[in-house]
């Protein structure tokens, strides 16, 4: 172990310097992490972090320049995490929390070329991965909190094949910070634990549920002043980086509600088929994992770009077996990466709607289908003699 960490911490230094250095140069705001920030500082003082009147002056005095207050729409739960930066003046928060974001991003990059078997000396790549990804900068600069729930799939991915239950339990606790992202990981999960009653996982998911009673400690009315919001607060304007938003365009006639959710009864078809297919043998996380993140955000109702970052749970193994097979396969991967890079660059550059960058995950579903029956091995364990030829 410390071996690998030796090898690790000067690629894992550079790219962390580099990417904390960006704050320095970045707006005063980075976007949605002011709208985590008040909600923190609020409730930390016993206020209604889901008061849009309260949440604009706190905005303000961070030097949020809008005349409508950016909502953290997350449940209450999400506060114990953001609580602590609350406490904290604007400014070192916002920096406290892109560095501690780049580093849970390393850490998951990490996790996934080491559960992909990619060989110890190229961590590099897993890293230029993560970062040359547009999801991963808008997550970054945005402030965004998704970069937490690919640290929470990749930390289970790990436990599960470590046979650490009650750590897997409570790492699935991460996912609830957006439910809707990764919403067939969910269901799938609690299928699974339905099927095998380990009462391991229960229990760490118990643990890592201790968060959902920590705001209750500073504001007993948090979950009926965020009941509130969800009653007044309507979620039909937004256009999201999703299917259903291209279904809502199509027909011109964006009051049209019920499309949004079309493509979620496609990605529970698919899990449903899953299922079947697997009702008389066991369920390999390893093997369901990268197809249900990509599916999820395919279909999911709701979702942005930067929530697109937990694609990297696909990804990373995907050059990790590139490398490990060589010739095309390592060719066809690169060009795939700097085909669909530089289309997303491209967009950033221009500054198209958010909505456009619907197409990432299912670029990643044409990979699955051309790859074929491989990608659901992407992170099955490695022989041995493979993981030595990759020294």
């Amino acid at each position: 172990m410390s071996r690998n960490l030796r090898r690790i911490a000067p690629a894992a230094a550079l790219v962390l310097l580099g990417i904390s250095a960006l704050a320095i140069y970045a707006p005063t705001l980075m976007n949605d992490f002011v709208e985590y920030w008040a909600a923190g500082s609020l409730n930390i003082s016993g206020r209604n972090p889901y008061d849009p009147g309260l949440v604009l002056a706190v905005e303000r005095s961070a030097g949020y320049p809008g005349d409508r207050a950016l909502m953290m729409l997350n449940p209450p739960p999400v506060l114990t995490l953001v609580m602590p930066f609350g406490a904290l003046p604007y400014r070192p928060a916002a920096f406290l929390w892109l560095v501690l974001n780049a580093a849970a991003l390393l850490w998951s990059c990490t996790i996934l070329w080491d559960l992909a078997g990619g060989p110890k000396r190229m961590y590099w790549v897993a890293y230029l991965c993560g970062v040359a990804f547009v999801p991963t900068l808008f997550a970054l600069l945005f402030g965004q909190i998704s970069i937490l729930i690919l640290l929470g799939l990749a930390l289970f991915l790990r436990f599960i094949r470590d046979g650490r239950m009650v750590a897997a339990g409570a790492a699935t606790t991460l996912l609830l910070v957006k439910p809707h992202v990764v919403y067939l990981v969910g269901i799938a999960l609690v299928a699974w634990w339905l099927r095998a009653r380990d009462r391991r996982v229960l229990v760490g998911v118990a643990l890592g549920g201790i968060g959902v009673l920590v705001p209750l400690l500073f504001n007993p009315s948090v979950y009926a002043q965020y009941v509130e919001l969800s009653r007044v607060q309507s979620l039909a304007h937004f256009t999201t980086s999703t299917l259903g938003a291209l279904l809502r365009r199509a027909t011109g006639d964006r009051s049209q509600f019920g499309l949004q959710f079309v493509p979620t009864v496609l990605g529970l078809v698919y899990l449903a088929t899953r299922f079947r297919r697997n009702r008389n043998s066991e369920w390999h996380w390893d093997r369901e994992m990268p197809l249900l993140v990509a599916v999820s955000l395919a279909t999911a109702a709701y979702g942005w770009v930067f929530d697109q970052v937990v694609l990297l749970v696909a990804a990373i193994p995907m050059f990790a077996a590139a490398i490990r097979a060589g010739g095309v396969r390592l060719h066809a991967m690169t060009g795939f990466w700097l085909v669909t890079g530089a289309i997303a660059f491209a967009q950033a550059f221009l500054g198209v709607n958010a909505f456009w960058y619907f197409w990432i995950p299912f670029a990643f579903l044409v990979a699955a289908a051309v790859m074929g029956p491989d990608f659901r091995h992407l992170l099955s364990p490695v022989p041995a003699e493979s993981e030595a030829g990759g020294e």
